[in-house]
């Protein structure tokens, strides 16, 4: 994806500590297009799921690699790519389902991540290309409200 005018693109280094720095933006990004709050929330979110699964999972022995974002506004939706060059894993049929009925002592700690994304998103897709996963996401844009 390649951001337009209407988009940003970001690198970040391979560390948790880096989605602090791609949230700000993400926000900052949302309050100059005047997105709901709730929208630029559930992106962070995702962000957040997409840059921890992509650091603790993705990437052998803690290499430290970037990661790029993309994010932009289309006619009705706002978008954002994950690129990252770790091992393959397409989160629709790599993923283990979560266990949503076991109780909190039972559960198994983690995979709940893969799930937040696809529940917030109004879409989820994945390719492998140049060997780097590609995540993209997107959700629709709430119709701008019509003079009274």
């Amino acid at each position: 994806m390649q951001a337009a005018p209407d988009g940003f693109t970001l690198e970040i280094v391979s560390d948790l500590s880096e989605v602090a720095r791609a949230t700000l933006r993400l926000e900052a990004f949302g309050r100059a297009h005047a997105l709901p709050e709730t929208l630029i929330a559930q992106f962070a979110l995702a962000l957040d799921e997409l840059v921890a699964n992509i650091v603790e999972h993705g990437l052998a022995g803690g290499a430290r690699e970037t990661i790029r974002i993309a994010v932009a506004i289309a006619p009705g939706r706002l978008s954002m790519e994950v690129n990252d060059p770790g091992r393959a894993f397409n989160m629709r049929d790599d993923a283990p389902p979560p266990d949503l009925e076991a109780s909190l002592e039972e559960r198994r700690v983690g995979g709940l991540g893969v799930y937040f994304v696809h529940t917030l998103m109004d879409h989820v897709s994945y390719r492998r290309e140049n060997e780097c996963n590609i995540v993209t996401v997107w959700k629709s844009l709430p119709a701008p409200a019509t003079p009274g």
